[in-house]
């Protein structure tokens, strides 16, 4: 069982690829192209369905161009890590 503040990250995280994703014209199918996965990753990703490995991550910023940054905008705290 996921822990819920996990959870509630993940979603917010599978929130925003999702905005950047149909912003910038990308249907799920195109995406999973580009980062070499399938389409259903990319909507598990986006429902905050899975925890993606940095790296998948990584490369969904670097082809939507997403700026960590906005992982700031999360406001996580210390608790989040000891939980």
């Amino acid at each position: 069982m996921r822990n819920k503040k996990h959870q509630i990250v993940l979603t917010k995280i599978g929130e925003i690829v999702k905005k950047q994703r149909i912003e910038q014209g990308y249907s799920r199918t195109q995406l999973a192209i580009e980062l070499n996965s399938d389409e259903k990753q990319i909507r598990r990703i986006e429902n905050g369905e899975v925890n993606p490995t940095l790296i998948t991550l990584l490369k969904v910023f670097y082809v939507l161009k997403i700026d960590f940054d906005v992982l700031n905008k999360l406001k996580i705290d210390k608790s989040f890590f000891y939980d």
